[in-house]
């Protein structure tokens, strides 16, 4: 799994819709069933998950970019 350097992330989006960009590959209109794994693994993001993807630190934004690749179900 590769994430880009700069948390490049959808601004104008909130974060729980930013994560499910990550599973568009392999369901069209999104795996929510996915999200509590990622809010799981990444406690910080479950705090934000109603927040604007642009209201959060530029570290959090990071975490949302790795979340991003996670949710994805990467095969290494």
């Amino acid at each position: 799994m590769q994430v880009l350097e700069g948390h490049r992330v959808f601004t104008h989006s909130r974060l729980r819709n930013n994560l499910l960009i990550g599973t568009y590959a392999q369901h069209p209109h999104g795996d929510r069933s996915k999200l509590e794994r990622i809010y799981t693994l990444f406690p910080e993001l479950a705090e934000h998950r109603h927040q604007m993807a642009s209201r959060l630190s530029g570290g959090q934004q990071q975490i949302l970019a790795v979340g991003q690749g996670v949710i994805g179900d990467p095969k290494c």
